[in-house]
């Protein structure tokens, strides 16, 4: 049997129809490809923004790190100072028992010369 024009009217419609959806589905692969290439450079825009944020924070960390390790320094002075101070306190605290010794063997010498002069 040989295909009527009906046949391929029929036929060309349903080619038609098939191209028209096909048509739509390029259409809205284009949408959904341009919409992945939009978050693609957020996503791209956001990396660089984080990696903006994290070097200004490697900095301020590393500005952190150098001002406390100054102030240890600084601690580790004062404390070798204050060692020193206490080193001549306790120097000054031996000569104070010396000189206490003194005064106290100075006293008991002059009461002996008083007791001795009281009994003549």
């Amino acid at each position: 049997m040989t295909p009527t024009l009906e046949d391929h009217e029929r036929r060309l419609t349903v080619v038609e129809e098939r191209l028209d959806q096909e048509a739509g589905l390029r259409a809205s692969q284009d949408r959904d490809l341009a919409a992945i290439a939009e978050g693609v450079r957020v996503q791209g825009r956001l990396i660089q923004a984080l990696a903006v944020t994290q070097s200004e924070h490697t900095r301020s960390l590393a500005q952190l790190t150098d001002s406390v390790n100054e102030v240890n320094g600084k601690i580790d002075e004062v404390n070798g100072k204050i060692d020193g101070v206490n080193g001549k306190i306790d120097e000054a605290n031996r000569t104070i028992d010396e000189v206490q010794g003194g005064i106290t063997q100075i006293i008991g010498m002059v009461e002996t010369l008083i007791e001795r002069r009281e009994s003549r």
